[in-house]
């Protein structure tokens, strides 16, 4: 299952899952705030969840900079 916004639901979301998910059914939670990240770790950590994995991926933009000789 694929959490990609979960407009203040997040713990519901998971309860969806727990519910209703196969053994060994694979939970992503993408998050844009490390806010919600962290409410996601703690929440998972409450419902009991092993092996909790984060990868945190970060893309910017540069500005271009003019280099004077």
């Amino acid at each position: 299952m694929f959490i990609g916004g979960s407009t203040g639901g997040l713990e519901e979301i998971i309860n969806h899952f727990l519910t209703y998910a196969k053994d060994e059914a694979i939970l992503v939670i993408n998050c844009i705030t490390l806010e919600t990240q962290s409410k996601s770790l703690e929440i998972l950590k409450e419902k009991g969840f092993k092996d909790i994995e984060v990868i945190t991926v970060t893309v910017g933009r540069a500005k271009r900079v003019d280099l004077i000789l």
